[in-house]
C-alpha cells in the first residue's frame, strides 16, 4: 500500500512539474534536475533521521 500512495505521488508530482514548465524554456532541464538533487538530498537526509530515531528509540524485533 505505501509503495502504491508513494508512486502515485511521484507520478504526480513529476507531472505536475513537466507540465508547469513551458516546453521552450532555455532553462527548462536545469530546473528539472536541480528538483530531482534537492529530492534526492532530502530524501537522504530524511533516510539518515528515520535511522537515528530507530536507533535512539530501539523499536526492538517484531
Amino acid at each position: 500500500m505505501h509503495i502504491s500512495f508513494t508512486t502515485a505521488d511521484a507520478i504526480i508530482r513529476a507531472g505536475l512539474l513537466h507540465n508547469t514548465i513551458p516546453a521552450k524554456n532555455t532553462n527548462r532541464n536545469t530546473l528539472i534536475s536541480f528538483f530531482y538533487t534537492i529530492e534526492s538530498c532530502m530524501t537522504a537526509v530524511v533516510i539518515i533521521v528515520i535511522g537515528v530515531l530507530t536507533t535512539v528509540i530501539n523499536l526492538g524485533t517484531i
